[in-house]
């Protein structure tokens, strides 16, 4: 240890050495000395052959003098560093790796900040500052790509203003890394700033021209266009704030990471499980913004219970979202197309149907449909409560996804079931990761501290800090951490002012979560529904409880049948359910935002026996509307 002191070799920025904790003698900083030590320093194994570090730093001299020179730079490193540092084997110098330590091997992103070795050259060793000048573009590269894979974890944790902070910065370096300017637009976008977003594209596009003379990628441009016009943003009511998509950190990321990896890694399938209000179709629509966001088509089918007794309607529903529009489509075979046009009725209008011989035959059709439509970009299929799709369009999902392994293929299923349950959807869900490949996340209830976020984002008018947090206290006491009640509740009494006293008021300062529970959570449920459809005229909140009861997403040309509305006055109460947030729109279909309103209305309003004959009522309809069309 006495003839080997600890060598540390800062390299990023201005060069320095440090050597048991001092700077070293003078003679070790000379230039040729230092150039020759980082040069062995970051060579391979540590070490180089003579007669090329001769011809490296000193090219003007003959051999002779050359050798000599390299002899003296290496007796003043010895003296400096330690006689041990340097070692001699034959025609090979080396330098000792112990006790060695080198900023360039250990940094990351902290490379973004300086550049390596500045300000140091060796005009008179023009192959040493050729290899300078490339070992500076390397690192610079490697801390960039560095920077980026940072903020792009930051993104998968739903931290965007650290992934844009992260990527701004590798920005600042390099305004023509085109990476990083796409996360720090997408982290703009996701994090609701689409002015910064564009001015992040302007800006590059900008730079582009200046000093390349040329406009931006295709691909990004297509960004820019996209964030431009809005089209990947999932359909919400304008009237309240989106809840914060909280906790779960590493649920949220895996999953984001999956998804955001298909373009390049090829099929995955997602799979997201949890109980009634967790937040799965939170989940599943923050997937598709992402998607959209990256430049794919997405495609959701959300079938119903009923559902299950026809088979082929959840194929039926993924052609009709977006599979029989895409552009690709036409490049699958004439066989596979009129397999899949004798199911769905929007294809047999552009070819001749032809029977299937079975399930395999509806698959096959189905994977080379799809590979079709992935040569035009990648495709998100999504099923959301998977556990009511029909067991024919899973089998023939599932055989499709086993000839899909290659193309840029993710596919989202939710479900409330367990892995294996008893449907052929939770059945599917369950075989992920194993015979399918991809992931699966559970979501679990929120903690104490989302509560306390929850109601920082949606409790304005609770304006004390004391009240705020027995306010948080309540909510995950009574709702055990659901978020679907959570942000229920706290939207209802942000509309309900007479409801917030009592809401707020317990646990009492000072007592325990035994205290008396003064309204039962519920019990708040049902009255804050009650207290919304009370605002309604008798027509819509009719055409409300009919629409909804007994499913989440609304049929309005059967609602208004069942409660006997027109189609103009079906048209005027979807539009008041929408302004109050009571019903949302997908893109496709009118859905309800949480179910926890359909229960909590037609218990508020009706009786069992007036519920069942509702029902009973609704399936009268569908029936004859089944019989009028000829399909099930």
């Amino acid at each position: 240890m006495d003839s080997l002191p600890p060598l540390e070799l800062h390299l990023l920025g201005p060069p320095t050495i440090i050597i048991d904790g001092r700077p070293p003698p003078p003679d070790v900083l000379w230039n040729k000395h230092l150039g020759l030590l980082v040069y062995l320093a970051l060579s391979p194994h540590l070490a180089r052959a003579r007669a090329h570090l001769q011809a490296l730093l000193w090219p003007e001299k003959d051999v002779a003098r050359a050798r000599h020179s390299l002899n003296e730079a290496l007796r003043r490193l010895r003296a400096g560093l330690g006689p041990a540092r340097i070692l001699s084997r034959r025609d090979t110098v080396a330098l000792e790796s112990r006790w060695l330590t080198i900023d360039v091997l250990t940094a990351s992103t902290a490379l973004v900040d300086a550049e390596f070795m500045e300000g140091f050259s060796l005009p008179d060793a023009p192959a040493f500052d050729d290899w300078l000048s490339l070992e500076r573009g390397r690192l610079r590269g490697a801390s960039l790509a560095a920077a980026v894979s940072k903020a792009e974890e930051h993104l998968a944790a739903n931290d965007c203003v650290a992934a844009r902070q992260v990527a701004e910065r590798a920005l600042r370096i390099d305004p023509l890394h085109e990476p990083a300017v796409r996360t720090a637009m997408r982290a703009a976008a996701l994090g609701g700033d689409t002015s910064g977003a564009l001015g992040l594209g302007a800006d590059f596009a900008r730079h582009c021209r200046e000093e390349l003379g040329a406009d931006p990628s295709r691909s990004l441009d297509g960004l820019l266009q996209t964030i431009k016009t809005g089209c990947w943003k999932r359909p919400r009511p304008a009237t309240r704030p989106r809840p914060p998509l909280l906790g779960r950190t590493r649920i949220h990321a895996r999953a984001f990471t999956l998804m955001h990896r298909v373009p390049d890694d090829g099929l995955a399938v997602l799979g997201i499980t949890g109980p009634a209000g967790s937040g799965r179709s939170r989940l599943l629509d923050e997937v598709v913004e992402r998607w959209l966001l990256d430049g794919g088509r997405a495609v959701i089918a959300r079938p119903v219970e009923l559902d299950q007794d026809h088979d082929w309607s959840t194929l039926r529903q993924l052609f009709r979202h977006g599979l029989a529009t895409a552009d690709g489509l036409p490049g699958a075979s004439p066989q596979a197309l009129g397999v899949l046009a004798a199911l769905v009725p929007e294809l047999a209008e552009r070819t001749t149907p032809r029977a299937a011989a079975g399930i395999g035959d509806v698959a096959d059709a189905l994977a080379a449909a799809l590979r079709a439509i992935v040569e035009d970009g990648p495709v998100l299929v999504a099923i959301d409560d998977v556990e009511h799709a029909d067991a024919h369009s899973i089998a023939a999902l599932q055989a499709a996804l086993s000839q899909l392994d290659d193309v840029r293929l993710g596919v989202v299923l939710t479900s409330t079931c367990l892995p294996n349950g008893s449907t052929a959807g939770a059945g599917l869900i369950g075989r992920i990761g194993r015979q399918v490949p991809g992931a699966m996340v559970r979501l679990d209830p929120l903690s104490p501290d989302d509560a306390c976020a929850l109601v920082d984002a949606l409790a304005s008018w609770c304006s004390d800090g004391e009240q705020r947090a027995r306010l948080a206290r309540r909510l995950y006491a009574e709702t055990e951490g659901s978020p679907l009640l959570m942000t229920t509740l706290l939207q209802g009494l942000e509309d309900i002012a007479a409801l917030r006293e009592d809401a707020a008021k317990w646990p009492p300062p000072a007592q325990t979560l035994n205290a008396p529970v003064p309204t039962e959570v519920s019990h708040l449920a049902q009255l804050v529904t009650q207290a919304r459809l009370q605002q309604l005229d008798t027509a819509p909140r009719e055409f409300f409880i009919a629409a909804t009861l007994g499913s989440r997403v609304v049929e309005p040309g059967v609602a208004g049948e069942v409660v006997g509305l027109g189609p103009p006055d079906v048209d005027r109460a979807l539009a008041e359910l929408e302004s109050r947030g009571l019903l949302t729109f997908d893109g496709e279909h009118y859905v309800l935002p949480a179910p926890l309103l359909a229960a909590a209305a037609a218990s508020a309003f009706l009786t069992r026996g007036q519920q069942q004959r509702l029902l009973e009522r609704r399936r009268e309809v569908l029936g004859k509307r089944a019989e009028r069309t000829g399909t099930t």
